[in-house]
This record gives structure tokens, sequence and C-alpha cells, in this order.
């Protein structure tokens, strides 16, 4: 625990010094001492450095002067003297065990001897108690400072003690992860637990207190003098001191936590050292920690000084080498057992009073060292008992209570009570799915950075006035039930981020934070939630918003958005066969596939390209992304200024493409007559002719075929050789891309589905053919059966390119075939539907392959040849 920021402890209120009490403390001196082992001068010079300097010195006075439990004893509201000591316990062996306590006190200093059978002016004393330690039959002495209309503990408001911050299991843990991470798996741990005997009655109280702790033990009176536990405050006064032990010990290098008056953590099981007060060895800190306690004067015994492998820790089982917690089937049988028994309806009416309730979420709040995911089920609780102080007024248990407990239950009955701690070592960044999420009064949105992908959706209907932190809250509630394994979320709220890392919320808000530990709990999954300005929440706040235009801007490679109306049941009725159900995740990826795969890579790649040139435009111009014929018209000129018109008319095309599922309307203002007149204009301001590769001729293919023969009658002729001249005439022949015949040198855009296979090749006697499995304009992978007559795997497109400069120049490349292809069937008279489908077109985007010169055009419109020239077979098989 920390102690570096704790508020000085009090003094006694100058309103405690009556004159009632000031006289009996002065007529009876010897009643009331300060009696306390600890060695105060060191345990002062170990604290100089201390930072709290005002929380030491308030330390220190208590030590030497006696601590005040923020006190206030109502001088002249309640009575100056008051007594409920006449308690007698009903078995000799209980009375016989006060007895030998009282003695015991005595011997020790802490109790006064016996001053009569009367009260003296001003004291109070409250009824004892013998009880059996918990699953033991030993007892232990107990005063009831609770008990009566004027108890000592309703002098001291609960919110004055609050705020004691002590260690748990998760800083044991913390400690074990850390030891492993840098030990390694195979190295042996221990773990260590010191305890202090007779913790709070080490510590000595005012003697302006001391006068309220009457004891009566067979009629006789005796000042209790010390701490005493069942004191609302002494738990404060007692962890306030082993605070500051603590800090010195962590000063000291000893890596020691606290939890009340145990100490403990863990080491090298190979660490140890030898006490020679004990005559054993422990691990090295607990045997240093020991002997700091000895040089403060902190009393310890030696049976309660524990180490090993396994050992219990704050009631659980804690085994340092398999990294878990347990809680013992016992104790989750006795919770799960308490729990249904305060939800059980007695006659009457379901009623308990704020004493059961407290005590069964003390309970609860100890079980969640194992089940810390299951805080929420103390919501309505919570709620219930604030503002109430009276234990004995009965508090009506309703169904958020019931419902709260049900949900608690049913986790810790289905769970084994193990809690593994190397599932929790990982931090955000080690997340599989990271998710921002915003809400605003129009929706949610959430943003999935490494899929490209987000979600928006319409506010939840049922909502509370404060929506806003409730659709905040929804928000990544909703993000859980779509994702999956190591998450972590960002979120520009603070309240919601305190509500995840706190699992505490007000009953308005704890359905959502169930509903999320619910999928947590059942699929196994690890969250961090993380705060983050909201200047860099951008996109899940455009989302929310519904400014996918603006969200799309900040990620310029976005998949698509995901837009949620409303919920879809299914029919009673309906017969739907036995399916698995997907993750949205897996739907996201599924989906994501299939999309990338509606257009070929290639043109996805040159679209892409355009979509990023045309989001930079509207960046640099404070544009909205939205593609209205005014940003088109724009656009146009801006880029027109830069690179050819011609080029800007395909980027279009591509920003269509790309912004057509997040804008439907794209294409109609793309064709809008602001536009179109915009590009004309621009065509003919800057305009250039286009430079087109030639088209081969059959006089460039008989060029070819005669290199060959000549290289085949020197016998010099290669594989590559026949390879590049059966490439060029089926190319030439077959209409090809250059990209049919070769394979892409990007291996991104490499697909095997496109490529042909040897064993589709078929020869007749008027040539050969063969089946090309997929193409650009062949969306649903049919394919084509090629044939060319009188003529015969792929190459890469350099590899060819190569070999065809050596024939020809820089005006000849790769789509000169296809061009040639089409050109001569043109000259042949060949209609156009005839060349669009021999050349696999889509569109008539062929019209561009051929040269529209008057002969050519005569030949399209008329159907028969321009010229007379070759007929339409290929060169005689070589």
């Amino acid at each position: 625990m920390s102690t570096e920021f704790d508020p000085a402890l009090p003094r006694p209120p100058l309103s405690e010094y009556t004159p009632i009490v000031m006289k009996t403390l002065r007529e009876n001196q010897h009643l009331f001492k300060i009696v306390s082992p600890v060695n105060v001068e060191v345990f002062e010079s170990l604290l100089v450095d201390h930072p709290n300097q005002p929380f030491v010195r308030s330390i220190i006075v208590g030590l030497r002067e006696g601590f005040w439990p923020w006190a206030d004893t109502q001088p002249g509201v309640y009575p100056d003297t008051y007594d409920l000591g006449d308690c007698p316990l009903k078995t000799e062996k209980k009375r016989q065990f006060v007895r030998d306590q009282r003695d015991a006190e005595i011997a020790a200093g802490r109790f006064s001897p016996s001053f009569g059978p009367d009260l003296l002016p001003g004291m109070y004393s409250m009824p004892i108690h013998a009880v059996p330690k918990p699953q033991s039959e030993k007892l232990r002495l107990v005063v009831n400072h609770k008990a009566g209309e004027f108890s000592l503990n309703s002098m001291i408001p609960r919110e004055a003690i609050a705020g004691a911050r002590l260690d748990t299991l998760k800083n044991l843990g913390d400690r074990l992860l850390a030891l492993r991470r840098v030990h390694g798996p195979d190295t042996d741990l221990v773990v260590w637990k010191s305890d202090v005997s007779q913790a709070y009655r080490r510590l000595p109280m005012h003697p302006l207190w001391q006068v309220k702790q009457i004891v009566t033990i067979d009629g006789e009176r005796h000042v209790d003098r010390c701490n005493n536990f069942g004191n609302r405050g002494a738990g404060r006064i007692w962890t306030s001191f082993m605070g500051l032990v603590n800090w010195i010990a962590n000063r000291k290098g000893i890596p020691s936590k606290l939890y009340i008056d145990d100490t403990f953590s863990a080491d090298l099981a190979c660490n140890t050292s030898y006490y020679p007060p004990y005559k054993s060895s422990f691990p090295t800190p607990q045997t240093r920690t020991l002997q700091l306690w000895d040089r403060l004067g902190v009393n310890h015994e030696h049976p309660k000084q524990l180490s090993g492998e396994q050992i219990p820790v704050v009631g659980f089982d804690v085994n340092a080498n398999a990294m878990t917690f347990t809680m013992p089937e016992s104790k989750r049988a006795e919770l799960l057992a308490a729990v249904e028994e305060f939800c059980r309806v007695p006659p009457g009416g379901r009623r308990h009073p704020l004493r059961k309730f407290q005590s069964l979420a003390g309970w609860m709040n100890w079980s969640f060292n194992v089940y810390f995911l299951l805080k929420p089920a103390l919501s309505h609780i919570y709620a219930k008992m604030a503002g109430k102080t009276n234990g004995d007024a009965p508090i009506f248990v309703n169904q958020g209570v019931v419902n709260d407990l049900a949900w608690f239950s049913r986790h810790v009955r289905n769970s084994t009570g193990v809690h593994l701690l190397e599932s929790l070592d990982w931090e955000p960044p080690d997340a599989d799915i990271v998710a921002y999420c915003d809400a605003s009064l129009k929706g949610l949105g959430i943003y999935f950075p490494l899929l490209g992908v987000g979600y928006q959706s319409k506010p939840p209907k049922a909502a509370p006035d404060n929506r806003i932190f409730y659709y905040e809250a929804f928000c990544i509630c909703w993000c859980l039930h779509e994702i999956s394994r190591l998450v972590t979320i960002w979120t520009d709220s603070s309240n919601t981020y305190d509500m995840f890392n706190s699992l505490r919320a007000l009953p308005l808000y704890n359905e959502i934070l169930k509903s999320s530990i619910d999928v947590l709990i059942d699929n196994d999954f690890k969250l961090r939630v993380v705060l983050l300005p909201g200047k860099k929440n951008v996109v899940a706040d455009a989302l929310s918003r519904w400014k996918n235009a603006d969200a799309i801007a900040y990620h310029p490679t976005w998949t698509f958005i995901m837009t949620s109306q409303k919920m879809i049941e299914l029919s009673r009725t309906s017969r739907q066969p036995a399916r698995e159900a997907w993750t949205l995740d897996r739907l996201i990826h599924e989906r994501s596939i299939v999309l990338g795969f509606a257009i070929d890579p290639s043109t996805s790649s040159t679209y892409t390209s355009a979509l990023n040139s045309y989001i930079t435009f509207c960046r640099m111009h404070n544009f909205s992304l939205e593609p209205t014929p005014e940003t088109l018209s724009f656009f146009t000129v801006y880029m027109s200024h830069h690179i050819k018109p011609d080029s800007v008319d395909s980027y279009l095309s591509g920003i269509c493409n790309q912004l057509e599922d997040h804008f439907p309307d794209v294409r109609k203002n793309r064709n809008s007559r602001l536009v179109a007149k915009t590009l004309a204009g621009c065509k003919r301001m800057r305009g250039t002719a286009t430079k087109r590769k030639q088209p081969l001729s059959t006089h460039n293919l008989v060029t070819v075929v005669d290199w060959l023969k000549d290289r085949i009658a020197r016998g010099v002729a290669a594989h590559d050789d026949y390879l590049f001249t059966t490439q060029l005439l089926t190319g030439f022949y077959a209409l090809l891309r250059l990209g049919e015949l070769t394979y892409p040198d990007k291996v991104a855009l490499r697909n095997p589905r496109k490529v042909s296979q040897r064993i589709s090749v078929s020869w007749r006697e008027t040539g050969y053919g063969y089946f090309l499995p997929g193409h650009k304009a062949d969306a649903f992978f049919e394919g084509n059966a090629l044939m060319i007559e009188k003529l015969t795997g792929p190459a890469d497109p350099s590899w060819f390119i190569a070999r065809l400069r050596k024939f020809f120049p820089n005006s000849v490349a790769g789509q000169s075939m296809r061009a040639g292809g089409a050109t001569r069937l043109a000259e042949a008279g060949a209609l156009p539907h005839v060349i669009q489908a021999a050349g696999r077109w889509a569109s008539d985007t062929f019209q561009i392959y051929i040269r529209k010169n008057p002969i050519l055009l005569q030949g399209l419109i008329y159907g028969r040849p321009a010229f007379d020239g070759p007929p339409l077979r290929a060169p005689a098989r070589i």
C-alpha cells in the first residue's frame, strides 16, 4: 500500500477535553498509560526522507501519545457515562477463556488492573464475547464496539476512515509475473508470508479514548489501553502504521506487499538466508523483513512465518510455479450458500439489516481476489447501503440486488475457482484486436484500424437522461460482442474508462458492464480499456456522427463501413439448416476478401492510386471527401495541370469504383454536365496526342519466324527461342493480353487461377487450342477455349519484353500483340461484336486498340476487308 499521499491521522478535538473526562484522567493516572513495544526512535529515524511528513508525524505522535480513532463523542448529546458491560457469557469454557485473556492482557500492560465494579465518570463499557476463530475450535476475545444506541462505533463516521489502499493478490501476482519474465519459465519460485502477532494490540490509544474502552469481566472493570479490533477505526490506524513499516522495507530493497497484518511477496527458491532466532532458513526477503521488525519492535511468532511453492495468502492458495490463485472449494461453497440465503424470501418480505448487507459485501469483495471480473455484482447492494448508518435498520432486497447476485452465483458456479496469472501478462500493444470507440447523440462508432473497418449504429432507444455516458459505455459493450481474443479498446470518455477499469458502475449502467463481462468470461477474452484525448479519436467520432466522408478521409485504404440499422429476428416458422454461426470478425474478414476479388488486383492497384490522389486533393483544399459534381470538377481542373487530362479521365473511373459503396451517387455525379464539360475543356486546353504502342503486323511475325528458322538451321535454337515465338504468335492471333501469357513480376498480383494449364492444350489438324481459365473481363471465372490455326507455359513479362526488343523498337510492347490482332481483324472486315468477343472485352474499350483511320473505319462499317492482305491463318507450323 502507498502512504505517500495519505492524510495525517487526527488528534482529539478540543471538544473532547470535557471537565468530567479530564477529572477522571487526572485523578486516575495509573489506569491510563501509553503501552507499545514499537521502538519509536528507530522508527522515526528511518522515516526522515519519507515524502509525506505530515502523515509520518501523525503516526509518530500517535505512538507517543496514543491514537485517536476519528471519533466525535458528541458531548451533551451522548450520555457522559454508558454501561453495557453486564453481558454474562453462557459457558464456563468461554468464561475461563476470557479470564485467561484478561490476565495475559494485564501482564502485557494492555489492560489496567481492576479499579472496582463501578464505572468512573465519563467512562463507557461495551459487552465482550468469546467467539470461535474461522475454521478452528479456538476462541478469540471480541469487544463489541457497535452495541447499543450510543455505541462507540456510532461516534466514528464511515467516510472518515475510508480510503485505505491495501495490497491485494493482484500485487503479489504482478511480482510473480515480473520474476517469471526475468528468470524464465523453468526457474523455481516460492511465495512467503510473515504475520505480526497480536497486530492491532501493539498500538496505543489516546487516554481520551481509553476512557471509553472499559471492559467488564466477572464484574470487575479494566481500562483497555490499546487499539481494539472491534473499533471501526482500528483497521485504518493499524494499516497506516504498517504501511510506513512496509515503506521502510521497500526502501531497503525488500519487495514486500501488505494486507492488514500480513506481509507477503515472492522470490527465487534458491535465494534463502538463515534467521538465527527461529533456527530456520527463509527466503532472503522474508529473513530481512523479520530482522527489520526486530529492530522496530514489531512482534512476530515462528509458526506464522510461512514460505514454499504453495501457501495460503489472504485466504487463497497461491502456487508460485503454477502461477495460480485458488479459492478453496469449502470457502466457495460457503460463499454461494450465503448468497443464496441472502436472496431467499423470508416471511413478511425480503428484508435484511444493514449489517447483513455489509457482511455479504465484504465477503464478496474478498472473493474478487480471484473473481475480479465479478465486481459489478455489488452495484445494487452499494446503492442500497448508500447513506445508511444504522446497522439494525432493515433494507428491502429489490429485484436489482437479486439479479446481480444471481449473475454472480452463476459465474462462480461455472468457474474452477482458479485464477491464472499468466492470462494477465499482456499489455495494450500486444492485443490481437485494437478498436477505437466513440459515441454522440446521433449514434455509435467503432473503428478497427488494423482491419480497415468501421462500424456505426443509431443509438439505443432506451437510455437515461445522461445519455452520452450511457452511449459511450454501450459502444464498448457492443464492440466486445463483435470481436475476440486479446482486445484493446481506446475511448475518449473518462467515465467509461473508469467504469471498465474499476468494474464498478451505478445500477443504471450496470447491465452494460455485466453484459460486457459475460462476453469476456464466456469466451475467455482479455480486455484493456485505454483513455486517449478526444482529438485523437477522430475516426470513431466521425462514424458516431455519421460523417462517413470524414472517416474515410482519415483512412484512405478503408475496406468498408458496416451500418447497423436494426436487429433482425428469424421467424419462428422458418426452417433453416443447422449451420455454425460465424463471429462478426470472421464475416468482416471473409467479405473483405470477396470485395478484394471484385475487380482484378492490377486494376484495383490503379484505382487505389487514383483514390489516394483524390483524398490528398480534398485534404489539401479542406474539401469534404463527398464526391459532389463541384468537388469532382475542381479535382479535374487541378489534376489536369499536373497530368494528362486523359489520365484524369481514368482517375475518375477509379474514384467511382472505390467510393461507390459509400457514396451511391458518385457515378451520377461523375457523369454530370459540370464534370463532363470540365473534362472536355481540360482536354482541349491541355490534351496531347495519345502515344499508343504500335500494333504488330503479320509482316512482323514473319520476321520473327524467319529468325527462328535460321537458328534452327544453324543448330543454336534454344528453349527460350521457341517459347518466345510461340507466345508472340499465340498472343497475336488469340488477341491475348501480356498478363495472360506471363506471370506477374509483383507477387501481390499473381493469381494461380489465371494460369493456363499444359493439360488443357489440344492439337488438331488445322491448329491448336487451350483453355484460358480467367482474365480481367471474366468476372465469374468461366474461362474461354482458345483456338489458333496452325500453332503452341508462362514466362515473366520482363523476359518477354526483353526478347521483343531484339526485333522491334520501343514503340512495340506487350499490348502490341493484342492491338495488332484486333487491327488485323478490322482490316479483314470482322464486325465489331466479333472483334469484342474474340478479344474477350467486357465493353467497347476494344475500339482504342484499333487505329481509327478512314480505311479501317470502312472495314468496321461495311464488314469487308479494307485491303487485300494475308489470310487470317497463322504461319504454317514450324
